[in-house]
């Protein structure tokens, strides 16, 4: 995972939110307005469902959203607004789980004018992939987590998925809207 930002201000990179430590900060550049960004590339596209994060204590609250995207270039909403009221809490965010490669909190105002992020966690999977007609479930051994099988479907019209490969008997998969 790696991270980007709209910019920093010195000594505190955007880097320092996906560091494990609570106590560093990434910090916003001071001069520049709302909104702020910072954005995680998690390495491949991921299913993803929620995000864990917190911010300094000294700047909550904090309004933002979060964002995914296939290409760091057309953005589209996992959440709706959110504030932050208290720095040092984590806040976990929840959402219908969305296909992407890249997370973005977009900042878009706070207590002071630098935005903030001390750490962040993304929960996502790499089970479930999509490529626009396809859909792929790696299928895992419940006691070894090893994968036993992938199982592709195709999509058929909107919203029906046609099962692709027949040889999986061992379960079902349910899908509905």
């Amino acid at each position: 995972v790696s991270a980007i930002a709209n910019g920093s201000l010195e000594n505190y990179p955007a880097s320092n939110a996906i560091d494990g430590d609570i106590n560093t900060h990434w910090f916003g550049n001071p001069s520049e307005n709302y909104p702020k960004w910072i954005y995680f590339d998690l390495g491949e596209n991921r299913c993803v469902n929620s995000v864990n994060l917190t911010i300094f204590i000294l700047d909550s609250p904090l309004l933002f959203k979060l964002e995914i995207s296939e290409d760091a270039q057309t953005w589209d909403d996992l959440s709706n607004e959110v504030t932050i009221k208290s720095g040092e809490d984590y806040a976990i965010v929840s959402f219908n789980a969305k296909y992407g490669r890249y997370v973005r909190v977009l900042e878009l105002s706070g207590k002071r004018p630098q935005g903030v992020l001390s750490e962040i966690s993304v929960a996502s999977s790499s089970l479930l992939s999509f490529d626009g007609n396809q859909i792929s479930l790696k299928v895992l051994d419940s006691k070894t987590s090893v994968p036993l099988k992938n199982v592709q479907f195709k999509l058929k019209e909107k919203n029906s998925l046609i099962q692709e490969d027949k040889t999986s008997s061992e379960g079902k998969i349910i899908i509905s809207n």
